[in-house]
């Protein structure tokens, strides 16, 4: 099993750190979520070497652009997994925390795009 650190260095080898810099509207190559928040990552760029991606995150408070270490987004964990049952609406709550499940995973089905198609209001501030 690949881990999330290979998968994106194999899919970003093109787009190495600073290579879109100064481009208007950067391919957005990878796209990143948390199973455990709201917390989406948009990869423009990546450097293997140090595991630096950049790109555009939602979801963690305020939006924005900037660096983020995939070796410390690879290092969460899910610590507990909550359900409401079908029948009853009872909330059960499981410790998986042994089992190494991954907080963050890549969207498998994500395929690359401009960042304006995501994310119109972006073009303002490359406009300014």
């Amino acid at each position: 099993m690949k881990t999330l650190s290979q998968d994106i260095e194999r899919l970003m080898k093109d787009y190495p750190l600073y290579s879109q810099d100064g481009l208007k509207n950067p391919l957005v190559v990878v796209k990143l979520f948390s199973i455990a928040s709201e917390g989406r990552w948009f990869l423009t760029e990546y450097d293997p070497k140090t595991q630096e991606a950049f790109g555009y995150v939602t979801g963690l408070g305020h939006d924005e652009l900037g660096y983020t270490s995939i070796s410390e987004l690879e290092s969460l964990i899910v610590p507990k997994l909550s359900f409401i049952e079908p029948i009853g609406g009872k909330i059960e709550t499981i410790d998986v925390s042994k089992h190494k499940v991954p907080a963050i995973e890549r969207d498998i089905s994500f395929e690359p795009i401009p960042i304006w198609d995501l994310f119109p209001q972006l073009k303002k501030m490359w406009e300014d």
